[in-house]
């Protein structure tokens, strides 16, 4: 976006400097833990604190350093800097710390890989045009014109800004040339981005107290102390275990590929199938006729999902233009057929050769076509002679292992492929199927569908009448409607297991297969995974040393917690589904950066593993490290890494051991928090996003943010200048707020109830004080100018006192009229509204101020006050009921409005504030006359049904039955006005016209919601009401009377009669009117 001048920009970012440097010079936001909770905030003189207790601790994922900070990095701070800001104005004592993250495996990948370009490219590397492979993951959809707040690139395509070799992704990174070959050095990228971002967010004006700043791995030796004794207290107390398990894996990287390893498939894990062994017996293909298979028999390898479906296999399925690979297997003694691609899930997984993992020993390759008709041995399936592999053309070469059973009763897809096959003949000779190998194998019953039937796919493809196989999207419908019903409440009809509900059977046939040696257990990722050294992964089955969070006990007590964890309800639901994938997970490696395993010092602690407790770290980082981020220079307790030995972390943390014995005394730990932003760029992020969904960054948000910051404090310098003389200057002197202009202010209030929807509610008591957490250089001018102290050492509390009471009567007036009694339009309503001096009420709000907590802020539970209410219920009478629904109203109140909720006196006039607007409610409901609306307090009513609803602030509206009244028809008779013919407007007995064009206006407002409005009405009448309307408009104005304002309307329902009043002669206007309006006359009309 082109800029006409920086001249703004620059005396902004001048204030910016200036403002930073004072909060350097000042320690702003350095906080430690003192004596009684008091706090200085870097002030020598605190006299305007209280001795302020509450304290409030930020903590932000700590990013990782395997590049620069990005755009992202500073969206998700953003949160956390507002929330900080607005804690300081609270006065809260406020600790935000930063830390950053080097553990794990992508610094050395990227250094590694650097280290390869060099020595295959040079140094400096002359790269070719166009890099030839890599893994790329797609989605198969049409992506032009999509959303780009919508994006779904990775953090690390982030960091690479799309670069495809290491070296060019240091240069996008800002790295000179000259100095990029020393990143081939794992440590160096762990001296130079850490610092790198510490600038940046420096300058982005966060509030960190850098004191207290890190980074992971042993090339910080307190932090890799502080994780040894981690780890060792987790394996004491058993939560850490050894062995076998299924684990995303780096081939390449030969070790775990965990979620921040990987550029494609973060969140993806392991899927387990059945992997179901097709015994191939008769003739085989040229390519397998060399296997002995009296020794090695040769299986093919279908993977399902479903094995308790396995006894309706009618055939199976094989692409025939997909490449499959005839493995041998060791362990299985036999050959196994499936893509290379399982194959090599298979060799991670002891499948193959279990004693080499990842050995693959390819007897043969051939194309799926080779291997259509083979006769094969289905376990379980009732066609016990066999059956044959048939074509299917949908099946994905990524997805399991090439090789489909064929389930028709149950499976959509199935029953469509073979139906094919069975209705075409040209099909079948194409792939040279013949049709024994078809025709005799129909559809098995196996399961009794509730709803459907015994053969639910054929029903189901029937009803939907889907064509052929090609019909993807009704098929996988059609699959969702089977297998919903099917496997949750249907019935096994054959089998061990006849009469069984399908889903508790399910294990039950897989052990059965197992044991058999009919199946195979296998594993593959869920979805395409791509680790950072840029290879496939896939599932291997390691020894390894791994965090038992499945332990049924460990797991109840992070329920237990969650419980206590104050968030929203999608995150909560986020918490409690990870709880319940979430078993066991790998904690170690051999390759990248970290922390050694205390009692096994070939692993290195994974990086997620590393980062569980790093905030507790924090409240003891400054007195060891004092901002070295190594921590190789003497903190200021004089203490050294060799020093922190397992028995001080135990009584740093847990209190445990003898303070005379270790040097433990010397530690105080405070737990506290803050956060981050900067200019037009935190305006920008600002106004990006607040939810769950992806951030929507635009530039020019930034731009206009720009001139608005600036605006904003030029009118700051400006009535600085004024403040000295109003006189002079022009303003208003006297009261700040005269509420004599009351007739003013409720015109205000009318035009506001129109425009709120677009206001900006936020800006309250201090006129600015929602901008201050999101600006803090600005913001700081504004406090030196005035030559107050830093805002960010202000407590917001002490601010000078706000009468809210003209707010209260706003936002009153504001809220739409409550609780309506009976429906349908009415002309005589009846408002009520509590009497102030009501002494049941009264006597309620006595007792809860009698149960008010000693500061203030707290009433007792509802139970309390129940029982303090309970003498005083009968005296009530019919409004004992009423007792602790009230209540608990004004304990809503007391929430949101504080101890002023508890007086008696309200703070708006109720039944004032309703007289004053009776006109404006009346036309606002298209009444005939404000006369027609009623005011009263309760106590003129003793009707239970208002007085159960209606409470203070809360006034009741009741519609009663209206006059006697006509439907008349208004006819706009000004051609290409836009206005249209009004059907059925009621004219009631005595109305005027001025009452008329009001519910002509309400009418018009709804039928034309976002029409123009309608200006100086005009109403007409017909001379000769039985012929004149039935002419072609215009209408002559011989033809037309206008109704004037002494005018009446006399009506008879009776007769649906409507006749005039015009200065006592009565006459008839049948059933039309006409009505114009200036606003609406079209171009050149007069």
């Amino acid at each position: 976006m082109s800029r006409k001048g920086t001249a703004k920009l620059e005396e902004l970012l001048q204030i910016e400097r200036e403002v930073q440097t004072l909060w350097e010079k000042e320690k702003a936001f350095e906080a430690d833990a003192t004596k009684d909770s008091e706090y200085t905030c870097g002030l020598t003189d605190n006299s305007f604190f209280d001795s302020i207790k509450e304290k409030f601790f930020a903590t932000f994922p700590y990013p990782y350093m395997n590049g620069r900070l990005h755009l992202g990095h500073t969206f998700s701070l953003l949160k956390c800097e507002f929330a900080v800001g607005f804690s300081r104005l609270q006065g809260r004592h406020t600790l935000w710390p930063f830390g950053f993250h080097c553990t794990g495996t992508p610094i050395r990948a990227s250094a590694d890989k650097l280290v390869r370009e060099c020595d295959q490219y040079g140094c400096p590397p002359i790269f070719p045009s166009v890099e030839v492979g890599g893994v790329h993951e797609t989605t198969g959809k049409n992506e032009l014109g999509a959303d780009p707040s919508k994006s779904k690139k990775s953090k690390a395509s982030a960091k690479s800004g799309g670069s495809k070799f290491q070296w060019q992704i240091m240069e996008s990174l800002g790295v000179n040339q000259d100095e990029i070959p020393k990143f081939k050095d794992p440590s160096y990228w762990l001296k130079f981005f850490p610092h790198e971002a510490v600038s940046d967010l420096r300058r982005l004006g966060v509030k960190v107290d850098w004191r207290r700043s890190f980074i992971t791995t042993e090339a910080n030796p307190f932090y890799d102390s502080f994780v040894r004794w981690q780890f060792l207290r987790l394996r004491e107390l058993g939560k850490i275990q050894y062995g076998k398990r299924y684990t995303i894996f780096s081939p390449k990287d030969n070790q775990p590929c965990m979620d921040h390893e990987r550029s494609i498939g973060e969140g993806v894990g392991p899927q387990e199938y059945t992997l179901v062994k097709l015994l191939v017996v008769g003739d085989v293909p040229i390519q397998l006729k060399s296997i002995d298979r009296q020794k090695e028999p040769i299986y093919l390898t279908a993977a399902t999902l479903r094995p308790e479906t396995m006894y309706g296999q009618t055939n199976c399925w094989l692409h025939p233009d997909i490449d499959y690979v005839a493995v041998r297997s060791i362990r299985e003694a036999c050959i196994l057929i499936c893509t290379e691609r399982a194959a090599m899930n298979m060799a991670y997984q002891d499948i193959l050769y279990p004693d080499q993992p990842g050995k693959l020993d390819v007897v043969t390759r051939l194309k799926g076509s080779h291997l259509l008709g083979l006769k094969v041995n289905a376990p379980l399936s009732l066609y016990s002679d066999g059956v044959y592999t048939l074509p299917m053309l949908s099946i994905r070469p990524n997805k399991g292992t090439g090789v489909v059973t064929s389930v028709p009763s149950d499976a959509p897809d199935d029953w469509a492929a073979l139906r094919d096959l069975r209705k075409k003949q040209a099909l079948r000779e194409k792939y040279g199927i013949s049709e024994e190998k078809v025709m005799p194998f129909e559809p098995l019953e196996i399961i009794e569908t509730p709803g459907i039937g015994s053969l639910a796919a054929v029903i189901i493809v029937d009803q939907m009448k889907i064509q052929s196989q090609n019909d993807t999207e009704k098929l996988q419908e059609a699959k969702e409607k089977v297998y919903r019903v099917g496997f949750y409440d249907g019935i096994m009809l054959v089998g061990d297991y006849k009469g069984c509900k399908v889903q508790s059977v399910k294990k039950k046939v897989q052990n059965y297969l197992l044991e058999q040696g009919q199946a195979i257990i296998y594993y593959e990722p869920e979805r395409l995974v791509v680790s950072r050294s840029g290879d496939e992964a896939v599932v291997a089955l390691c020894d390894q040393w791994y965090l038992d969070y499945g332990e049924e006990k460990w797991r109840e007590i992070t329920k237990k917690a969650l419980t206590q964890l104050s968030v929203i309800d999608e995150v909560r639901r986020g918490f409690e589904a990870t709880l319940d994938w979430l078993h066991e997970h790998a904690c170690s490696r051999t390759y990248g950066l970290g922390t050694r395993l205390p009692w096994d010092n070939q692993w290195l602690i994974e990086s997620l593993s590393d980062s569980t407790i790093y905030m507790a770290y924090y409240t003891v980082a400054h007195l060891l490290q004092e901002g070295d981020l190594s921590g190789l220079k003497l903190g200021p307790l004089g203490i050294r890494p060799e020093h922190m030995t397992p028995e001080v972390w135990d009584y740093v943390y847990l209190g445990k051991g003898d303070p005379g014995q270790i040097i433990a005394e010397q530690y105080q730990s405070s737990l506290t928090i803050p956060i981050l932003e900067r200019l037009r760029v935190r305006l920008a992020l600002a106004d990006a996003g607040d939810s769950l969904d992806d951030a929507n960054v635009k530039e020019d948000m930034a731009e206009a943010g720009l001139l608005r910051l600036y605006s904003l404090l030029d009118w700051i310098t400006q009535t600085l200048k004024l403040v000295g003389s109003p006189i002079d200057s022009g303003l208003r002197t006297g009261p700040e707020r005269r509420y004599v202009d009351d007739t003013a202010h409720q015109f205000r209030l009318q035009l506001a109830q129109h425009l709120s929807s677009k206001a900006f509610k936020a800006t309250k008591a201090g006129g600015s004080a929602t901008n201050e957490p999101k600006l803090p250089p600005s913001e700081a001018v504004v406090w030196v100018v005035k030559e107050y102290p830093p805002w960010q050492q202000m407590d917001g509390r002490k601010r000078g006192t706000v009468d809210p009471s003209p707010t209260a009567l706003s936002n009153w007036a504001l809220q739409p009229l409550s609780n309506p009694i009976s429906g349908g339009y009415s002309a005589v309503p009846t408002t009520d509204v509590v009497n102030h001096t009501n002494t049941v009420l009264a006597l309620i709000l006595e007792v809860m101020r009698a149960n008010l907590s000693s500061d203030g802020q707290s009433l007792a539970d509802n139970a309390t006050v129940a029982q303090a209410l309970r003498p005083h219920l009968k005296g009530m009478g019919k409004m004992a009921k009423r007792a602790m629904p009230f209540a608990q109203l004004v304990r809503e109140r007391f929430e949101a409005r504080g101890a002023r909720a508890l007086q008696p006196e309200l703070e708006v006039n109720e039944f004032e504030v309703l007289e004053a607007n009776k006109s404006y409610l009346a036309a606002t409901l298209g009444f005939r006359s404000h006369e027609c609306l009623k005011i009263r307090y309760t106590n003129e009513t003793e009707e239970s049904r208002i007085l159960d609803v209606v409470s203070p602030l809360n006034p009741v509206i009741e519609f009663r039955d209206p006059p006697p009244s006509v439907a008349v028809n208004f006819i706009n008779p000004d051609v290409g006005s836009g206005l249209f013919s009004l059907s059925g407007v009621p004219v009631c007995d005595g109305d005027s016209s001025v009452e008329l064009v009001s519910r002509l206006l309400h009418t018009c407002r709804i039928s034309m919601p976002n029409s123009k409005p309608l200006q100086n009405l005009s109403l007409y009448r017909f001379v000769n009401p039985d012929s004149d309307p039935f002419t072609v408009p215009p209408y002559s104005i011989e033809c037309l009377r206008p109704i004037g304002p002494s005018d009446r309307f006399v009506v008879d329902p009776k007769t649906s009669s409507v006749m005039l009043n015009v200065s006592g002669t009565v006459v008839s206007v049948g059933d039309r009117l006409v009505y114009r309006s200036e606003s609406y006359l079209p171009n050149g009309y007069s």
